[in-house]
């Protein structure tokens, strides 16, 4: 007996030698090539966000990029998405990574995980988790020792996971990047990125390949090179590789060709600006250039996605904080609600030239599917509410910045009651991030977007309270601005020049309010933010629910739930997004109800007895922005 256990046990021991001799993946600088299993290889990837997308969709989408001839994806690793609170940890459904990893293994499809800690992408904080910025003093992507003591306890407990996943291990992962785009943020710490790789190789070993990428710039990719690092360049659409590819050519003169993102969509888009596109024929005239030239490349964005909930980051333009718009579609070749475009034909016909045997068949779109309208019925006003979604507001002598009291995403109001009663005075509100409503005896008497700004206070008697509702529009997501990511009330408030003291400080939990919620309504008084239900059944005729996209045109500006689940932002009065998309994940099938939850903001178009918002087939991103942000802001504390 003892004899045949040792004898499966040398057998299990051969097998997982041979799958880690087998399998692996190399640079070969002589050749100027990577190796797969010993073979040269040449990947042609594109970047998919699993965070982005609903569980439900991961499959669909990733067998579109392999009928598109792609055959390696790219996706990001964000922190915060895994870690909301320090040490809690999250990968249960949508945030499942490994069963996302496990798919893409299934389909052959290998994977470049990029780790961070930081990683951009139009996301929060570009992946970095807000509670970072409850601490007093701390230099974020740098090495500074508050940050690095969060880093390496997030990566201690990531990197074991990934480990098991590499590609040398039998799962996915090929490669991995460290940083990311360390070039463009300014602070040039060495010190810093050699504690990130040294992390790495640490819990992943020798032989995985780890590599940079900055910007094709030699400033930028020098300052994030580092040694035993591979540097990969990032750019946009060109017709002169040689010159695209020289900064990484001067710092890694053997090797493969990389660009680790390669821009087949538009800008990031924000509210206030017109969405932005890229013709899909100036897309595949460049792709083919650059194929021919031999180099391996990562297609930004393949597929798009929605900043779910409060994850959309936020971008400094002009020296004005600009907010991400919840569709992260980008005029992606797949679209946020996975429909085949024009671009995405374009690009599979070209990688057909470069690629040996026929590719798959185009798969059709994803359906979608218009329910129609819902009558909506109002709610409760913040202030009726205040009890439900905050139990146990903070006392502060101070206001202090909503991650000091625990709150990192979006609502919280201060309170002030005053002891004195003041006439035509002047309030002044400095450095709030980034929105606020404020009110003087729950009567709205401004909404003030970031900087600096005045309100005048015509009267405020004693025992009335002086509220101001502060909404995190998302924290910037790139560039040097980003350490200085706190949000709430940054500053002391005064009144007529003399700071004022004692507030209550209410967290805001947006996800404990729903139509069960006892309340006393009151009139609307219109600007008041409040609350608005409507429910639905989808039709019997279904078999499973489909797609959709919910038009709230005639509302102003707020946040959507249904189901509970936070589908995000919504301010079509600024554009240029309209529609939210809703996956089919979100909804429940006939007879059960779906519950719809509006927070509007600024404005209500319904009258007492209800109103309705409608679900449509079609998205709506491309609403014409006339009035620049700045401007439309100022109209909207006029009205």
């Amino acid at each position: 007996m003892m004899k045949t256990g040792c004898i499966l046990f040398l057998l299990l021991l051969v097998s997982l030698v041979e799958v880690n001799c087998s399998r692996n993946f190399t640079i070969d600088y002589d050749n100027n090539t990577f190796l797969k299993d010993g073979k040269p290889f040449r990947y042609i990837s594109g970047s998919i966000h699993y965070n982005r997308l609903s569980q439900s969709h991961w499959k669909t989408r990733l067998l579109m990029m392999k009928s598109a001839g792609l055959n390696t994806i790219t996706t990001y690793l964000p922190w915060n998405y895994h870690e909301p609170k320090p040490g809690v940890y999250d990968f249960t459904g949508n945030l499942d990574v490994f069963r996302f990893l496990d798919l893409a293994n299934s389909l052959d499809l290998p994977v470049i995980l990029r780790v961070g800690p930081y990683t951009c992408a139009g996301w929060d904080f570009g992946g970095l988790p807000g509670w970072l910025m409850s601490a007093d003093n701390i230099t974020v992507r740098t090495n500074d020792p508050v940050y690095m003591t969060a880093v390496y306890s997030w990566l201690d407990y990531i990197l074991p996971k990934i480990h098991s996943v590499l590609y040398e291990n039998g799962g996915p992962v090929i490669s991995l990047q460290v940083e990311n785009e360390y070039g463009w943020f300014g602070k040039c710490d060495h010190v810093y990125m050699r504690n990130l790789r040294d992390r790495l190789r640490l819990h992943l070993g020798p032989t995985v390949v780890l590599f940079t990428t900055d910007g094709s710039n030699d400033n930028a990719i020098e300052c994030g090179k580092i040694e035993g690092v591979y540097a990969t360049v990032d750019f946009a659409l060109t017709d002169f590789p040689e010159k695209a590819f020289a900064p990484q050519r001067k710092v890694e003169p053997k090797g493969p060709l990389v660009c680790s993102e390669f821009y087949v969509e538009g800008l990031i888009d924000c509210w206030g600006r017109n969405f932005s596109t890229l013709n899909y024929q100036q897309v595949a005239q460049s792709l083919d250039i650059i194929l021919a030239y031999g180099a391996n490349i990562n297609l930004y964005m393949m597929v798009g996605g929605t900043n779910f909930g409060f994850y959309n980051g936020g971008l400094d333009i002009e020296s004005y904080y600009n907010p991400v718009i919840t569709s992260y579609d980008h005029d992606s070749p797949i679209t946020e609600g996975g429909k085949i475009t024009p671009k995405y034909l374009a690009i599979r016909k070209v990688i057909q030239k470069y690629t040996s045997g026929i590719l798959p068949p185009v798969p059709p779109s994803v359906p979608v599917y218009a329910y129609g309208g819902v009558t909506l019925t109002q709610g409760p006003n913040i202030f009726e509410s205040l009890k439900t979604l905050s139990p146990n507001p903070v006392k502060s002598q101070y206001p202090v910045n909503m991650e000091k009291v625990g709150q990192y995403y979006g609502f919280i109001l201060y309170r002030h009651t005053t002891t004195s009663s003041i006439y035509n005075a002047t309030l002044q509100v400095p450095f709030i991030r980034d929105r606020a409503h404020i009110f003087i005896n729950k009567e709205l008497i401004c909404i003030i977007d970031g900087g600096e700004t005045n309100c005048h206070v015509t009267v405020f008697k004693v025992g009335q309270d002086m509220d101001i509702l502060v909404e995190n529009q998302g924290r910037l997501n790139a560039g040097i601005q980003m350490i200085f990511n706190k949000k709430g009330l940054i500053r002391n408030v005064t009144l007529d020049g003399k700071i004022v003291r004692h507030w209550t400080i209410f967290p805001l939990n947006l996800d404990l309010c729903n139509p069960a919620t006892p309340f006393s309504k009151t009139k609307d008084s219109g600007h008041i933010p409040g609350f608005y239900f409507g429910n639905f059944q989808l039709p019997s005729t279904l078999e499973e629910p489909q797609d959709t996209y919910i038009d709230v045109q005639h509302f102003r500006k707020g946040q959507l739930f249904i189901n509970g689940v936070n589908i995000g932002r919504y301010w079509p009065w600024k554009g240029p997004q309209v529609t939210l998309y809703v996956p089919k994940s979100v909804l429940k099938p006939y007879p059960e109800n779906n519950i719809v939850v509006l927070f509007e903001l600024d404005h209500s178009p319904c009258d007492f007895n209800g109103c309705s918002i409608k679900f449509v087939d079609e998205p709506k991103l491309n609403k014409t922005v006339l009035l620049t942000p700045r401007i439309r802001d100022v109209l909207i504390t006029k009205q």
